[in-house]
């Protein structure tokens, strides 16, 4: 089966491989072939270890544990975990979907998801857990939409922005994702990852197919704030520092220290093209990302430099 994610790809060879996941259409060969389950036998209730997974659609540090790390995939939720130097790899409870758009609360047990293949509705909504990944619930826009990307706001834990590429809309929620109504969202297209401000809940950043664009008014108007004409491919905001951002782009990691008005690049040690990022919220120096191939890798130092702790499938 194949679904779609529309995210265009670049046109030099190299990128069209890196970027099948994000720019092209996404092939899965099935559950049973792309995710190898271990220990059957001992599988728990809670947690089912896997050996490995294809795909990688979000990521959210535990803000309580900086050695885990949450993992939206097309086959439910998987969390990660270092112990002694090594890392281990979970699918969380028994929901089985592919989890897009995956964000997480800043208490680490409150999560949301977008996506699709759930069995009574191909287009899941919104979904919500209140219990670190274990059960969830569809609370809105059931049949309805499948946001690639949402953002929660930690200035207003109320406050939800999504994005659909089906109509091309942004989506904004007021109340904990119940109710979502449409801004007018000018100047913004081809969305690609969304990102907000941890003091400012009107302002939000989109990572597009033609730049980084930037809202301060709760996502009814866009400036354009850099690399015009360039594809984004994610941007993520220091949780503890909104003048710290980082930008993904074809060509390598950027970050900024001065709100986007300047960028330098960092990330030695990545080889491929970053579709997904992720800033500890206990320390700022800490990030995860992950490639297009599934390959998940760690700085230590604020993105200068990485190390794997997942190789790519």
């Amino acid at each position: 089966m194949k679904t779609k994610n529309q995210r265009t790809r670049p046109k030099n060879q190299r990128s069209k491989k890196t970027l099948a996941f994000a720019l092209g259409a996404i092939a899965l060969v099935g559950a049973v072939a792309a995710l190898i389950v271990l220990n059957r036998g001992e599988t728990s209730a809670s947690y089912t270890p896997v050996s490995g997974f294809p795909d990688v659609h979000g990521l959210a540090v535990d803000p309580n544990d900086p050695q885990i790390l949450y993992v939206g995939t097309h086959h439910g939720l998987v969390r990660g975990r270092e112990s002694e130097g090594r890392w281990s790899w979970a699918l969380v409870g028994s929901y089985r979907a592919d989890f897009m758009g995956f964000s997480m609360h800043p208490n680490g047990k409150v999560f949301y998801v977008s996506g699709h293949k759930v069995p009574d509705a191909p287009l899941m909504g919104v979904a919500r857990s209140e219990d670190g990944g274990f059960s969830w619930k569809i609370i809105a826009l059931r049949g309805i939409v499948d946001f690639h990307t949402m953002a929660i706001s930690w200035a207003n834990l109320d406050v939800l922005y999504g994005w659909y590429y089906g109509d091309r809309r942004l989506y904004r929620s007021a109340d904990g994702g119940k109710t979502w109504r449409n801004p007018a969202a000018r100047s913004l297209s081809d969305v690609l990852a969304l990102a907000t401000d941890p003091t400012d809940e009107n302002l939000v950043w989109a990572a597009t197919k033609g730049g980084l664009w930037r809202s301060t008014d709760s996502g009814e108007s866009f400036a354009l704030i850099g690399f015009a004409g360039t594809p984004v491919l994610t941007v993520a905001v220091d949780p503890t520092n909104p003048q710290v951002l980082y930008a993904s782009l074809e060509t390598g990691l950027r970050r900024s220290t001065d709100g986007g008005q300047s960028w330098e690049s960092v990330g030695e040690g990545i080889g491929e093209m970053i579709g997904y990022l992720a800033i500890s919220p206990a320390n700022a120096d800490l990030l995860y990302a992950a490639t297009y191939s599934a390959a998940i890798y760690r700085s230590t130092d604020a993105g200068l430099s990485w190390s794997l702790i997942k190789p790519g499938e």
